[in-house]
């Protein structure tokens, strides 16, 4: 049996691996698989909930910062995001959207905190519009935008407004505290495991398609 996270575009080698008798269950990938457990969360309304909380305090001018969009979840919180606002009368089109060039594994672990940095000064340096909020793609890139809009001497909330998707524990650590969206990874993991663990005990019989959505 096998627990994949967020895979690529490419099913063939586990399409073999599902024929030959393997069990699988993908959480967060970028395609249905026949025969598979596949488990998502719902980030469109992760998006919808980020943009709506800014909305509701009155924010016009609001920019998301993420990593390139070739991840479908990256793909869905922007959905969101941009159908929340655009509900609200709220102008956001693709200049409000930083977008890192390139993704790249970091031994350190550092990418995300150092891609949100480096947008978040290049978002600093643009005068055509003066934002008042900012929505990263997750904690990590939030706590890069946070270092960048520090080392400029701006305040927060005072001058800027920021709130992530996750909510690690680490979250809680800055100062002020990071506002987040929670999203019930731990859940999905827990539900694809026992459902994978139930497919393992029935050798034989063959995994009927199993997918489910979690709201945030």
């Amino acid at each position: 049996g096998l627990i994949v996270i967020s895979l690529d575009d490419s099913p063939a080698t586990l399409t073999q691996y599902i024929d030959y008798g393997g069990r699988v269950a993908l959480l967060e990938a970028d395609y249905p698989l026949e025969g598979a457990i596949c488990a998502k969360i719902d980030y469109r309304e992760a998006g919808r909930t980020a943009a709506q909380y800014l909305a509701d305090r009155g924010h016009r001018n609001i920019a998301l910062i993420t990593a390139p969009l070739t991840k479908l979840y990256r793909r869905d919180i922007l959905a969101g995001v941009t159908a929340c606002l655009a509900s609200n009368r709220i102008a956001f089109g693709p200049g409000d959207c930083f977008v890192a060039e390139h993704e790249v594994e970091s031994e350190t672990g550092m990418y995300e905190f150092d891609m949100g940095k480096e947008l978040m000064l290049r978002l600093l340096n643009r005068r055509a519009r003066k934002y008042t909020a900012v929505i990263a793609a997750n904690d990590i890139t939030a706590f890069g935008v946070i270092q960048a809009v520090s080392q400029n001497r701006l305040t927060i909330p005072g001058d800027l407004s920021i709130i992530s998707f996750d909510n690690i524990p680490y979250a809680a650590m800055v100062s002020p505290a990071l506002t987040t969206v929670a999203l019930p990874s731990a859940s999905m993991g827990a539900s694809a495991c026992h459902f994978l663990i139930n497919a393992l005990e029935a050798p034989g019989q063959e995994v009927e398609n199993i997918s489910f959505s979690f709201p945030c």
